[in-house]
């Protein structure tokens, strides 16, 4: 039992060493790649201005909108996109925190890393609190097939004031993420 144990404990989930395949197989722009934007209220204006620059760089970027995690989830899997990147308003926040799946099956490698590089950058570009990537099993990021995000910003008033700002970052971040989706420069 203890050698199962530890073998257990060296093995990776089978999703993850599936997912780290695919985006090895991918080519390193965002040219035709599929992505779901998707946000649960109060965003849509900063989706299609995120829409609009992922597309200006050959991206194939849809919409979706629903206040349920689990719906969105659902409706980027119908699509069948290559990655999902949700937005969610957080109206008293200070900050930008970005959330990937983590849970019991393990993390996804692909979330994991495009998190770290929206943080890396959207923080500053709202001079914003830091609020970190972590890992998380929320129902948008469990349910979902591809790597997934959700981007929680705030404060209302800096995210509308620098939706353009914010969509450049976002989209810079995406495509650093097609050039590099699992950190293989280090």
């Amino acid at each position: 039992m203890r050698a199962l144990h530890q073998l257990g404990e060296r093995g990776q989930p089978v999703a993850a060493v599936r997912e780290r395949e695919t985006l090895r197989s991918r080519p390193p722009t965002l040219d035709g790649r599929r992505i779901a934007l998707g946000e649960q209220g109060g965003l849509g204006a900063l989706v299609r201005m995120v829409q609009r620059e992922l597309m200006s760089r050959g991206g194939d970027a849809v919409v979706l909108h629903h206040p349920d995690g689990a719906e969105l989830a659902a409706s980027a899997n119908a699509l069948d996109v290559e990655v999902f990147v949700g937005l969610v308003l957080d109206a008293d926040g200070e900050g930008c925190a970005t959330a990937y799946y983590e849970g019991m099956g393990g993390a996804s490698p692909g979330g994991r890393r495009l998190a770290e590089l929206i943080q890396s950058g959207l923080p500053g570009t709202l001079d914003v609190k830091d609020g970190g990537s972590r890992g998380m099993s929320l129902p948008v990021l469990r349910e979902t097939k591809m790597p997934a995000v959700l981007c929680e910003l705030g404060p209302a008033s800096v995210v509308v004031e620098r939706g353009g700002q914010v969509a450049v970052a976002l989209r810079d971040a995406l495509a650093a993420w097609a050039c590099d989706p699992l950190d293989l420069s280090g």
